[in-house]
């Protein structure tokens, strides 16, 4: 059974995507939203100077390179870090599972397979897992 007092492990800030911060020649803000599978920093620009710039729906996963080479030169800012808490950040994990799952199965979990049940509970389990305390004895 956990404590309050275990330590749940986090993403340090130098790897939080949400750690880069960079601002384009025209004054506009890009924050990191993540990793492409090679690495790459992917970037957003949330609330562009131009409001005919922010279009609709979801942003274009940029990436350094391409914000650089289109909107460049960029000047990297100091991002002021947010005090997030791990479960939190587990709770998010684990809503975007369940928003995943019933996108792919349906919202009704009663209609599932048994297969697509046990895809479901073991995403749910490997995420709980992410966020065990990590060499606490039980």
């Amino acid at each position: 059974m956990g404590t309050s007092s275990q330590i749940r492990s986090v993403i340090p800030l130098h790897q939080s995507p949400q750690a880069h911060v960079y601002v384009d020649r025209d004054g506009d803000t890009w924050v990191g939203t993540g990793w492409t599978d090679g690495g790459d920093l992917l970037l957003a620009c949330p609330k562009p100077l131009n409001p005919a710039d922010a279009g609709e729906g979801e942003s274009f996963p940029w990436t350094l390179a391409q914000v650089r080479q289109a909107f460049g030169p960029l000047t990297e800012a100091v991002a002021v870090p947010e005090m997030v808490r791990a479960e939190d950040v587990e709770e998010q994990a684990l809503a975007a599972v369940d928003a995943r799952m019933v996108a792919e199965f349906g919202p009704v979990m009663a209609d599932w397979s048994p297969q697509q049940r046990d895809a479901y509970l073991g995403e749910i389990a490997a995420v709980h897992a992410q966020f065990a305390p990590q060499g606490v004895a039980a």
